[in-house]
Order: structure tokens, then sequence, then C-alpha cells
């Protein structure tokens, strides 16, 4: 007996199980989680997408530079 109610023991481990409510918040805080690296992974995706268009450009400028140089 815990609080007001019962809780419930595993029998393997001992551990007490989580009731609806710890269970539920649980469930919220790892999709919260999920969703904060889904952003992150989103992030980085877009900064390596810009970091290689201004990869191509500098390099593209390069390439006009060596070309006037050689004129």
């Amino acid at each position: 007996v815990r609080g007001d109610g019962f809780r419930f023991r595993d029998p393997a481990t001992g551990q007490l199980l989580l009731d609806h409510v710890e269970e539920a918040l649980a469930r919220r805080e790892a999709e919260t989680a999920r969703d904060r690296e889904a952003s992150a992974r989103q992030a980085a995706e877009t900064a390596r997408d810009g970091e290689a268009s201004a990869r191509r450009a500098a390099e593209a400028r390069v390439a006009e530079l060596e070309a006037l140089l050689r004129r």
C-alpha cells in the first residue's frame, strides 16, 4: 500500500510498476524527447545543406577568379 492506493511490484525485479498517471507522463516525456531529437536532426540537415551551398558558391567564385587570372 502506498499513499491512498495500492502499488504493484514487478515480481522479477521488485521494482514498483508505474500507475496510469505515471505511465502517461512517461509516454509524453518520451514523445517530447523524440520531437526534440527530430528537430535537432532537421536543424543539422539544414545547416549541412547551407554549408554545401556556400561551398559550391565559393568554388564557383574561385573558378571564376582563376579564369580571370589566366587571361
